[in-house]
């Protein structure tokens, strides 16, 4: 236990510990929980549902991170497992990548959802309201009429999709 104080900046004064907490190793309790130290689990979704979520948002050092926790795991045990959709790469906790197993996406998804489709309404109703760049715009100018219109209905789908008012798209 803590027993140290703090200046009037939060910085700590001093810092001691009671001997209970000394004896503790900390930093080794640390590696273990996060299986870095002492590997138990065999699958990688095993560890991915074990920690609810795995930040993916750089695919190749998020599936290392998840074989360095699991036993005796290659980069080919957790491409297998994501390509067998056992462990998904989704937009669950915020509008960046996170690995979570299958299992658990309905759930996270009903909880998640309304905050991360908030963001993402946010950022295309400014898309959709014009603030679509020059180059976007000349690109669509070179378009035949079959492809501009298949555009369209593109974003009006997902505008649908993310319940934008009809107006917006």
């Amino acid at each position: 236990m803590w027993n140290g104080t703090f200046n009037s900046q939060g910085d700590c004064e001093r810092r001691t510990l009671t001997p209970r907490v000394a004896q503790l190793d900390i930093c080794g309790q640390r590696l273990a929980n996060q299986h870095l130290s002492r590997q138990t689990l065999n699958k990688p979704s095993e560890i991915v549902r074990l920690f609810g979520a795995v930040q993916a948002q750089d695919y190749s050092t998020a599936k290392w991170g998840v074989a360095q926790r699991t036993r005796n795991a290659t980069d080919a045990m957790v491409e297998k497992e994501l390509d067998e959709g056992v462990i998904l790469r989704t937009h669950v906790l915020r509008p960046t990548w996170h690995f979570v197993v299958a299992a658990d996406i309905r759930w996270m998804l009903a909880l998640t959802a309304p905050r991360v489709n908030a963001v993402l309404v946010g950022g295309w109703t400014r898309v959709l309201k014009g603030e679509t760049t020059i180059v976007q715009l000349k690109l669509l100018t070179t378009l035949g009429d079959d492809e501009r219109r298949a555009i369209a209905a593109e974003v009006r789908r997902f505008g649908a999709f993310l319940g934008l008012p009809a107006e917006l798209v």
